[in-house]
């Protein structure tokens, strides 16, 4: 495996008070998958909710820090007509959803889940 389904560190501090992993609802959804973000204390969340109902297949987590995010490249994750604001944040750690060259960027930004999808 390249990278399991789940993933320890997302927040910042210590690698074990923050984990994401990836389940599947029981009922019928137009978003049958949760990623769902568990933290030693709630405001390592940074506002965000603790899940992240989604459509597409879940892949391999990882967690990374990238640099100079267009968050306008970005949907908000509970309505994704609407893009991210137009700025550029310099630095930010987000968790990596990817497999076979699809990647999905999972970033909170002042209290609301942003997702890039990139091939």
């Amino acid at each position: 495996m390249i990278n399991p389904p789940y993933v320890y560190g997302f927040a910042s501090g210590d690698a074990e008070n923050s984990a994401a992993l990836w389940c599947r609802k029981l009922e019928k959804s137009d978003e049958p998958y949760l990623l769902l973000l568990k933290v030693a204390r709630e405001e390592l969340l940074g506002g965000c909710p603790p899940r992240i109902e989604y459509w597409n297949y879940p892949k391999g987590l990882s967690v990374q820090t990238m640099t100079s995010l267009n968050l306008s490249e970005f949907r908000v994750a509970v309505d994704p007509k609407h893009h991210g604001p137009r700025i550029v944040v310099p630095t930010a750690k987000v968790i990596v959803s990817e497999y076979d060259g699809l990647e999905e960027v999972f970033l909170c930004y002042r209290g609301a889940w942003l997702i890039r999808t990139r091939e």
